[in-house]
């Protein structure tokens, strides 16, 4: 049975899509595959669906909550995730520019992601993924000072810097 990096806590699931997000770019920008292929396509996805979910996140849509009936992890709750509500300064610098990256992105990847529609044809959709991380990066390092990873768990990376499948395994210290 296969099955994703389990977690203990749902701040491990927002560290989880940050990882993963860092993860496709690294992979897609030092490793890219040939283009087109399934794993070129596969990158890109990946990229998106995480992008979508921590957009999503950060901005703390009330509409979106409302609508998963508090099922949704996201900015407008935090205590579920963070034991306590945000500061202003946590609202300034990670749900703010948030709202702007959700309503930028989150209907166009939406469309090409989250179900077939008559959109994945016309017009072709084109992403510029280093202008998308370089607006998303800045929320996730507002995020990591604010919230720590809560698990002493080794979190597992691929070594793609030496072209390596090799497995490092990283311990974070002070958890």
């Amino acid at each position: 049975m296969y099955e994703r990096t389990s977690k203990d806590t749902h701040l491990d699931t927002i560290w989880y899509e940050m990882d993963m997000l860092e993860f496709s770019y690294r992979e897609f920008k030092q490793n890219a595959p040939q283009p087109q292929s399934p794993q070129w396509n596969l990158l890109i996805e990946g990229f998106l669906l995480h992008y979508r979910n921590l957009i999503q996140f950060f901005s703390g849509s009330e509409d979106r909550h409302k609508r998963y009936k508090g099922n949704d992890l996201s900015t407008f709750d935090p205590l579920p995730w963070a034991k306590r509500q945000l500061t202003k300064e946590e609202s300034g610098t990670i749900r703010v520019p948030g709202e702007k990256l959700d309503k930028a992105y989150s209907h166009k990847i939406s469309n090409l992601l989250q179900h077939c529609t008559v959109q994945r044809v016309e017009p072709l959709q084109g992403w510029e993924m280093e202008q998308m991380y370089g607006e998303i990066e800045p929320l996730m390092a507002s995020f990591a000072k604010s919230f720590s990873r809560t698990t002493g768990k080794a979190q597992a990376t691929l070594d793609s810097t030496a072209n390596s499948t090799a497995t490092v395994i990283v311990y974070k210290s002070g958890i």
